[in-house]
């Protein structure tokens, strides 16, 4: 039986470094977990690691040590990190950009699920609001793990 892929995006990813005050930050790190056991598979667009720097780079908690070592950190969990050039996705992530009124960035990851016939996991809300009910987007904390 094939393993469950999961596209991630960085608010999820976020969650794993900061740690504070964070809501679902247990389910994100069962995520994390299932991942690390192989029991799942985590895939994003290599955007996510530049968007997770740069959001944790705006955390006032974080010095910049702790922010070099969680970057270094993403790229070691070994999650398949996909080049937006990749698979067709981008000129589809600026269809569903406009279709739902999302950024280009959020419009990036749910192409890539498409793509993957996979399913986004996220926990921005007023994207997910746009997307309404979708099989390819679920809130973190909807996620039956």
């Amino acid at each position: 039986m094939p393993k469950v892929e999961y596209v991630i995006d960085a608010s999820v990813a976020v969650k794993w470094f900061t740690q504070k005050d964070e809501t679902n930050l247990e389910k994100a790190i069962e995520l994390l977990r299932l991942h690390q056991a192989r029991k799942c598979s985590l895939v994003a667009p290599n955007l996510i690691i530049y968007e997770v720097a740069n959001a944790l780079r705006y955390n006032r908690n974080l010095k910049t040590e702790r922010v070099r070592l969680a970057v270094v950190g993403l790229i070691k969990l070994q999650m398949e990190l996909v080049g937006c050039d990749e698979e067709g996705f981008l000129p589809r992530a600026v269809d569903l950009a406009r279709e739902n009124d999302i950024t280009l960035y959020d419009a990036i990851y749910l192409a890539l699920a498409k793509v993957r016939r996979s399913v986004l996991i996220s926990v921005d809300t007023k994207m997910l609001d746009k997307l309404g009910a979708t099989a390819y987007a679920v809130h973190l904390k909807d996620l039956e793990l």
